[in-house]
């Protein structure tokens, strides 16, 4: 038993491919894709930690402070619109405490507060809250004890706008040294720096130096400088008081910038414990974090509309006024859910990689997913990780292998959880990207093995059985989407014999093939496995397959044309009618020798093919008990005369000449080829008969007289384009003498053996004697004897030769006319290449006739040359005996008294004669034409 098998471990046996991924296993050809986000996708943390609460009304903040309170933080809101100044605690939302009055009348009045400075200090050791108050409206500055609300001290004039000292215009801000008695003043419309005392309202330090719109100042005693937001100039600068020299600044004096480098519009900045400076950059939207060196070293991540006010708080928070309410901003960690994609087709995920934007050990991006394949489903599916159960693992870096739980969906949504550990940064999430792959549902995968065969000689009697192993979806509910078919190809005709579809239950699939009438005899198939999906996601897929067969060992055929002997033969003889018992008629019968064959058929069908007709026969060699496969009963052919031939109607119709063609291919060997052919011949009826040397037909002889055999017309003896040859026996049975002759074919004027006519080239002397010698080449006779012709083939009836003694020359030269000189030429005109003999005949009525010379002139009448009686070879009787001919060929050399040859053209010869028993003379002159 023979096994081929292959795919374990790796298929290494396929010849073809289409439309297939060969691996450990083949599936279906994976197309690969990616489900990315669109153009300009990002998220981020939002950054909005706290609202105003909507319980509490304001109209148009313009500052923030903030501070703690009993482990709390508390929030100063200047509501310049509002014309109030008020405290609120953000948790939960309340009014702690308001500072404003009802009409311009009153002290506490505020026409447009714009800044509100949160201090305590001490007095008669008790520690007093005080509110520093900017009214811009009233261009005014207050200080106010917040418990009592009452106006402790102020600077400017209320409601009256100044240069001089003790006015203000348009104050912005003002900030207090704690317990010092002092004031900075940012007098805005003066564009100038103010430290008032507040014991009498001098001022102790001015700054007006190239100040355009100073919209807020800080104060660092440590380094006794002030930090001022010069607005229209665009910049932050840091004033030395000591100096009153510039030591710092950000910006570009009064130009506008959006780089990293410069500001545009500022309205506020802060110093940060960590000595870098906080800058609300209003005009280009931005909140920035600048240190020592001037670089940006920070950015809130989110744009602001209008930005009037910025403060850190201890955790990194910040309190902010944007667009008139305030804020609380800082990056908490969140989640966001992304909106449902649609891939367009069910696919298996490969891997999850997203890109973002982290800081290492502070934020970080982390994902889940959910799928399913109707949005209906995606609502209520749940969110995996990569770990087996929903919910309760997150993917943590890219490229990690999605959870298998998804594969098979269409629809999917991913959530990303944006983790931060600091409020300043966010991580931002740039993109996030799915691969799959699918399969394509309108393709058929298609895989052919290698050729399968035996080798070394031997032949395939029997196919046993066909193994296949397949991997089967997980998904059992996606088992019966897939379709794996392994079709048995024939090798040579490339033709399905039989197709088995793979299970979608089990992965072993056993087929048995003994019994499958199209495998028999089968020496070389392959096998084609083709592989289909209705789900995208999911493909067949073979393992392994394995065949197995038993053989034996191979010999060579061969097939022959036999006769009813069952010898092989040549050709057949044919006739234009089919009659039984017909002599000399053959029938056709083949014999085909295949010990191959015995293993697998009892009788096999061959075609006999005509070759110049085109006539076909299909016929059924049976199998014989000594093994050979024989045509039986045989079948007859005919000479087609007219008409096409029919195929198939029992019988073979051809033509003289034409040659049958067997040809059988062993089909359990396709390259054991056997052929025979054999030739056709028409039966034709010959004329056979006895002649002289000459080939003149004679049927009656003399002693001493030589006997030659013609055989005319018998074309169905022109077997070859060579010389042919017939045998014949001259049997005497007078004296039982028995000579066996040979007659070769005579060629036409071309010189091509195709006439069919016969002669014995070597003749056979007539003898005297009473005893026959067998095959001695003589005829024995007695006299008076008939010598017969056996000639074994069909032929007019062969004639008879009598043995004449002393009597008269046959009748057959006998002239019957009564001329007195007949003379002839033959043949004339005469073509010294034409093959035939150049004869005359002559005769007279009158009288024995002797030939004393032959003349030939030309036209002109010149004489050419003269042949006398000596050179002439007669035959029949010489001197010629009245009333018969005698003849002579080659007479003539056709060349001139001086051995050079004649040209073409017209002779006269003049024959001179004279009678013997009279002596007289007798003439005659024929024409001749000579053509070369």
């Amino acid at each position: 038993q023979a096994i081929w098998k292959d795919g374990s471990p790796a298929f290494t046996h396929i010849d073809t491919m289409k439309n297939v991924k060969v691996g450990q296993s083949i599936t279906l050809e994976p197309l690969s894709g990616s489900s990315s986000q669109p153009a300009g996708f990002q998220v981020s943390l939002s950054g909005e930690d706290w609202n105003w609460p909507d319980k509490i009304p304001i109209e148009a903040a313009e500052d923030i402070d903030a501070r703690t309170f009993l482990g709390s933080y508390l929030y100063l809101v200047t509501d310049a619109a509002g014309k109030r100044v008020l405290e609120i605690n953000p948790a939960t939302g309340s009014l702690i405490w308001e500072f404003s009055g009802e009409n311009v009348n009153d002290p506490r009045y505020l026409a447009f507060p714009v800044d509100a400075f949160s201090y305590s200090e001490k007095e008669n050791e008790e520690t007093v809250r005080k509110v520093l108050i900017t009214d811009q409206g009233r261009h005014r500055v207050i200080k106010v004890i917040q418990a009592t609300k009452d106006i402790q001290w102020s600077f400017g004039h209320a409601d009256v706008e100044g240069t001089a000292d003790g006015y203000l215009s348009s104050p912005s801000d003002a900030v207090a040294i704690p317990d010092s008695g002092k004031v900075f003043i940012c007098d805005k419309g003066n564009n100038r720096i103010l430290l008032v005392r507040e014991s009498d309202g001098a001022v102790e330090w001015r700054y007006n130096n190239g100040l355009n719109n100073p919209v807020d100042i800080e104060y660092n005693e440590d380094q006794n400088a002030i930090l001022v937001t010069d607005q229209s100039n665009h910049r932050v600068i840091l004033i030395d008081l000591d100096t009153n020299a510039i030591s710092w600044q950000f910006g570009k004096t009064a130009e506008p910038d959006s780089g990293s480098k410069g500001l545009n519009l500022p309205s506020d900045a802060d110093f940060l414990s960590n000595g870098n400076i906080l800058i609300a950059d209003a005009g280009n939207h931005r909140l920035i974090e600048v240190n020592p060196a001037g670089d940006v070293v920070w950015e809130f991540g989110k744009r602001f509309e209008n930005l009037k006010d910025a403060d850190r708080l201890n955790d990194n928070k910040h309190v902010i006024v944007n667009e008139n309410l305030p804020a609380r901003i800082g990056y908490t960690t969140d989640y966001f859910v992304s909106s449902p994609f649609d891939i367009g087709k069910e696919v298996s995920f490969t891997n999850l990689l997203w890109e973002a934007d982290t800081m290492a050990g502070i934020s970080s991006v982390k994902l889940q997913l959910r799928s399913a394949n109707t949005l209906g489903d995606l609502e209520s599916a749940h969110w995996y990780g990569p770990g087996p159960t929903e919910d309760d693992t997150l993917y943590v870096s890219p490229f990690t292998q999605i959870n298998p739980v998804h594969n098979g969906h269409r629809f999917y949504q991913f959530k990303a959880r944006l983790i931060t550990s600091n409020p300043l940064y966010t991580p931002t999430l740039n993109n996030v990207i799915l691969n799959y792959f699918y399969y394509d549902v309108e393709a058929t995968g298609i895989i052919t093995s290698d050729p399968i065969y035996e080798t070394g000689n031997r032949i395939i009697t029997r196919w046993n059985k066909l193994f296949f192993n397949t991997i089967l979806p997980t998904n059992p509910a996606n088992r019966n989407k897939v379709e794996l078919k392994i079709t048995i190809k024939d090798a040579i005709t490339k033709a399905d014999i039989r197709s088995f579809t793979a299970s979608n239950v089990d992965t072993t699939n056993e087929e048995a093939l003994s019994s499958i009438v199209g495998l028999q005899e089968k020496q070389s198939i392959y096998l084609q496995a083709s592989f289909k999906t209705n789900n995208s996601s999911v493909s067949p897929a073979l393992d392994f397959w394995e065949l197995e067969w038993e053989s034996t060992t191979s010999s060579l055929a061969s097939i022959q044309f036999v006769n009813e002997d069952y010898l092989d033969v040549s050709r057949y003889r044919f006739s234009d009618k089919i009659q039984p018992g017909q002599a000399y008629i053959d029938r056709i019968t083949i014999q085909l020798t295949d010990s191959n064959l015995v293993h697998v058929r009892e009788s096999i069908d061959v075609d006999i093919q005509a070759l110049l007709s085109t006539d076909r026969e299909t016929v059924t060699l049976k199998q014989q008990a000594n093994g050979s496969f024989l045509l039986q009963p045989s079948i007859p052919g005919i000479i087609l005369k007219s008409g096409g031939p029919i195929r198939d109607n029992g019988f073979l119709e051809v033509v003289d000449r034409d040659t049958l063609i067997v040809t059988y291919i062993d089909p359990t060997n396709p390259s054991d080829i056997a052929m025979d052919s054999v030739l056709i011949i028409e039966n034709t009826l010959g004329s056979i008969f006895f002649t002289n040397r000459y080939t003149m037909k004679i049927d009656t002889i003399s002693e001493n007289d030589t006997v030659f055999v013609y055989v005319r017309d018998e074309l169905d003896q022109d077997i070859s384009v060579n010389q042919d040859t017939l045998f014949l026996d001259l049997i005497n049975s007078s004296t039982n003498d028995r000579e066996m002759v040979t007659l070769l074919e005579i060629a036409d004027s071309t010189g091509a053996f195709r006439t069919g006519d016969f002669f014995s080239s070597v003749g056979y002397p007539i003898q005297l004697k009473n005893v026959g010698i067998i095959d001695d080449r003589k005829i024995q006779v007695i006299g008076n004897d008939r010598i017969i012709i056996d000639y074994d083939d069909s032929a007019s009836p062969a004639p008879s030769l009598y043995v004449m003694t002393g009597t008269a020359p046959p009748e057959d030269i006998s002239n019957k006319s009564s001329s007195p000189l007949d003379f002839d030429i033959a043949p004339n005109p005469y073509k010294p290449n034409s093959g035939y003999n150049l004869q005359f005949r002559v005769s007279s009525s009158i009288g024995k006739l002797e030939i004393e010379k032959i003349e030939i002139f030309s036209m002109a009448g010149e004489k050419i040359t003269e042949i006398p009686e000596a050179a002439l070879s007669m035959f029949y009787n010489y001197p010629i005996p009245p009333l018969e001919y005698g003849f002579s060929k080659n007479w003539w050399d056709l060349k001139n008294s001086s051995g050079e040859e004649v040209s073409s053209g017209t002779y006269f010869i003049k024959i001179s004669c004279r009678f013997s028993d009279t002596n007289k003379r007798i003439s005659k002159i024929r024409k001749l034409v000579v053509i070369r």
